[in-house]
């Protein structure tokens, strides 16, 4: 599937791309959005699946306030990659999950790439890529978010020269309990590694808070730096 537009004085909005069962061969995309001024898509349960060389599962180009969500993705050559965002800004992935078959280091292939794309979050997402691959590779500049995402942290890659950053959010949930009950109006509160208060709630009458969205690190080509 290949969405394009060449007059970028106009946008694009509002398209849908649900419910598909895309496999692509020889060099060829799942889905292509590309290039210029496409705005308020929705792709979203899709089974996609690329077997050729530079057969990208999603490319997204100049694709702003948009939401993926739920779509399952594999690919299985060289310069595949599972996810590709050039210049896209302020995206929603939702319960993706990204499969990268490609094991040659020579030729890489990485589960996401981020390129010049800033503001994009990534909620409980799942990237798996064989040995020698990245899950991400970050370039140029920008800002993303994974919250709640299965990968592996030791393959997360910054082209040399890039001043992108990546945060690694984790959700929290905790409840108070004495003796089998739930204890109501308790006070949990949660400290940064500098002591710093991060959350603090009272418990309703189950016992619970509410769940807390907290900062593990945020990673950029010079290295980790833990939530302070």
């Amino acid at each position: 599937i290949q969405i394009q537009r060449t007059n970028t004085s106009y946008s694009t909005y509002g398209i849908n791309i649900l419910n598909n069962v895309i496999s692509a061969i020889g060099s060829g995309n799942g889905i292509k959005i590309s290039p210029g001024n496409m705005t308020g898509f929705t792709i979203q349960n899709n089974k996609i699946n690329t077997t050729g060389n530079s057969g990208i599962g999603l490319y997204m180009q100049n694709l702003t306030n948009s939401i993926i969500s739920g779509n399952n993705i594999t690919t299985s050559s060289y310069l595949a990659h599972d996810i590709y965002l050039l210049f896209s800004d302020n995206n929603i992935f939702l319960n993706d999950s990204l499969t990268e078959l490609w094991a040659t280091s020579s030729s890489p292939s990485h589960g996401l790439v981020l390129n010049n794309s800033n503001n994009n979050s990534f909620t409980n997402t799942r990237i798996t890529t064989q040995t020698g691959m990245n899950d991400t590779l970050l370039d140029g500049t920008g800002t993303n978010y994974f919250t709640n995402v299965s990968f592996n942290k030791a393959k997360i890659q910054f082209v040399a020269g890039s001043t992108a950053t990546l945060f690694i959010k984790w959700y929290l949930d905790a409840a108070v309990f004495f003796a089998g009950s739930p204890l109501s109006s308790v006070n949990v509160s949660g400290s940064n590694n500098t002591g710093n208060t991060v959350f603090s709630q009272l418990t309703n009458a189950l016992g619970y808070i509410s769940t807390q969205t907290l900062t593990e690190y945020f990673q950029n080509v010079t290295g980790k730096f833990y939530e302070a």
